[in-house]
């Protein structure tokens, strides 16, 4: 998944635009449910079943808003929480990875590449538009973050616990 809405939706927050931030939430949790199926459907292409997949959420503002209807789009798939070491048990992931080059693409393509077997790139659903972002927008967000870090806290660290004589 595409992390420019994850860019765009940072810049809406800071600015307060909520109604953008809204827009950009909701086209991201449609794509979501969207793309879900569309990787199942691809590793059944590729490996002939689907494989337990791992889902890597990173620590955003976007991501925290959504985290309910995220958990909702999953158990409408009927896919459900693994430990990563549960999932790394999955056969798929002793495949040989062949790829070498500068992009990062992820295990699917890999296992694509070394298996000689086609993604079905054309069934993939498009990913979401959001509106572009003046370079002034982008400059203003950037100060905004730079200018009013968020706080720390001051709490000492633990020190050695008092013996009980």
């Amino acid at each position: 998944i595409s992390r420019k809405p994850l860019v765009r939706g940072l810049y809406a927050v800071l600015e307060g635009n909520a109604e953008l931030a809204a827009r950009i939430r909701s086209a991201y949790l449609d794509y979501t449910e969207k793309v879900i199926p569309w990787y199942r459907s691809a590793s059944r292409a590729v490996l002939g079943r689907e494989v337990a997949f791992v889902l890597l959420l990173h620590a955003s503002r976007l991501n925290a808003d959504s985290i309910d209807d995220l958990a909702h789009i999953l158990k409408a798939n009927h896919l459900h929480g693994v430990s990563l070491k549960c999932a790394m048990k999955d056969p798929a992931y002793r495949t040989p990875d062949d790829y070498t080059g500068p992009d990062g693409i992820e295990w699917l393509e890999r296992w694509s590449r070394t298996l000689h077997k086609d993604m079905p790139w054309s069934t993939m659903p498009p990913e979401p538009t959001v509106p572009a972002f003046s370079a002034r927008t982008i400059l203003t967000a950037s100060q905004a973050a730079i200018s009013r870090p968020a706080p720390i806290s001051r709490r000492a660290a633990p020190g050695p616990r008092p013996s009980g004589r």
